[in-house]
């Protein structure tokens, strides 16, 4: 019952406490989807080997007008709104703080151990060379009628720096240390559409709200709901300008060849889709026609 997919920080799968689980259930329905399993395995080992069902290796589309929130909005209703999206600028806060952690490259999760020195995972108890850097820093949110104050991760923290937690820790080898304030003083006039989620904790008594960056678009001025590649290519390269960098054209085309493969991709599941729909919707007609024929 309700069956939900997750796929936050890895792949996981949940349903209401009282649903009941049968495994190869003896249904005409679990046969059917056998037979799909059978005529899309390729596909769907694709889907598994590269990742595809996670966040980060899909497409975002650009949310329409009537979607976008003012925080005044969010502020006043904080307790109901789960996921939203606000037009806003940004600035990171704390910008004496690190933008990144040392993390376990198999769960994620926070470590002790110095980069690139070996170490054993306390909590999924597996070795590895080097721990790995992921951003992660806190940012206040503002457009005019209020702020709020959220954490940037990951794809989204990188998309923002133009950087990566290697890259910063390259840096600052090179004694060329990031700088927050830059950031801020480069981006205070540029405009982002963020779609947040909102989490909530207990403790000792107390109700704790955190708000998490789960997309990051450039804001345009167009009301549509889709994007361009000439768009995509135009809000890379101010991007680029956050960092004072211009963004390599490489990266622009591999971007595009990368949004051309899953396009295609897409289009190879849904025309056997499509193409067996059409069948149906024909053998339908032929069947009245046979009525109708069977009457007369």
């Amino acid at each position: 019952m309700r069956l939900s997919v997750n796929t936050f920080y890895g792949l996981s799968i949940g349903t209401v406490p009282n649903s009941t689980i049968l495994f190869d259930p003896p249904i005409q329905r679990s046969e059917l989807l056998k037979q799909w399993m059978q005529a899309n395995k390729e596909y769907i080992e694709t889907i598994v080997s590269q990742k595809l069902y996670d966040k980060a290796n899909q497409e975002i589309d650009q949310p329409f007008s009537s979607q976008i929130r003012k925080i005044s909005q969010i502020l006043s209703l904080t307790d109901v709104v789960k996921s939203f999206w606000i037009k806003a600028k940004i600035r990171i806060k704390n910008s004496e703080g690190s933008v990144y952690f040392l993390a376990c490259p198999g769960c994620s999760k926070s470590c002790g151990a110095a980069y690139k020195y070996e170490f054993t995972c306390f909590y999924c108890n597996h070795a590895f060379p080097s721990p790995k850097p992921l951003l992660r820093f806190q940012v206040e949110l503002f457009d005019g009628t209020g702020n709020l104050s959220t954490y940037v991760e990951n794809k989204e923290a990188s998309m923002l720096l133009c950087m990566s937690g290697e890259d910063i820790i390259e840096a600052e080898e090179h004694g060329t240390p990031f700088d927050p304030d830059i950031f801020n003083q480069k981006s205070r006039d540029l405009q982002f559409l963020f779609q947040l989620r909102t989490s909530w904790s207990k403790a000792r008594s107390k109700t704790f709200v955190r708000n998490t960056v789960i997309a990051c678009l450039p804001a345009s001025d167009s009301s549509s709901a889709s994007q361009s590649y000439e768009d995509k290519g135009s809000s890379l390269k101010v991007q680029g300008l956050m960092q004072g960098d211009v963004v390599a054209a490489e990266s622009q085309e591999s971007s595009s060849a990368m949004q051309e493969e899953h396009f295609e991709t897409d289009l190879k599941v849904q025309q056997p889709n499509a193409i067996g729909k059409r069948r149906l919707e024909r053998g339908e007609v032929l069947d009245e026609s046979k009525k109708h024929v069977k009457q007369d």
